[in-house]
């Protein structure tokens, strides 16, 4: 009988240490960003697993650049945050989801990425990406940082 008390506070117990509890936020995980080194012709792409509780949807994404050139640290440069809407997908609760960027191209669109501010030009950039990701009730994920950095060409 005294076996019954003991087991069943180890079994809550147990229970409770096995499950998950991120307060319903979204999570993401980087699976692969690249390449390592990125020229003029490149395309530079990054790609993730992502969980979501519920019938709530991922609709933002969020970059943030750490420019470690020792010209940029310290200056408003040093740090670059973008932010992009996800299109509309069929609510579930885990996937993958892949970015892809060309080079920036200054004109009427500003599209592709990260472009070096003007007294930066000429030198490459070596960078430190992290992302995170919001969701429809306006939860955001952990951020997760890349763990290596990458190097963006000035050619």
């Amino acid at each position: 009988m005294k076996f019954c008390y003991i087991l069943v506070p180890v079994f809550l117990l147990a229970l409770i240490s096995c499950s998950k509890n991120n307060d319903g936020k979204p999570t993401i995980k980087l699976t692969s960003i690249g390449p390592g080194v990125v020229s003029r012709s490149d395309i530079f792409s990054v790609n993730f697993d992502f969980t979501e509780e519920g019938s709530s949807v991922i609709d933002s994404f969020f970059i943030i650049e750490h420019r470690l050139n020792a010209k940029q640290a310290g200056t408003v440069n040093e740090f670059v945050y973008l932010s992009y809407p996800v299109p509309p997908y069929t609510s579930v609760n885990k996937g993958q989801f892949s970015l892809s960027f060309v080079r920036y191209t200054p004109g009427p669109t500003n599209y592709g990425y990260l472009p070096d501010p003007p007294q930066f030009a000429g030198e490459n950039d070596t960078s430190r990406f992290s992302f995170y990701i919001k969701d429809s009730r306006n939860k955001t994920s952990d951020t997760v940082t890349a763990s290596s950095n990458v190097i963006i060409l000035n050619d």
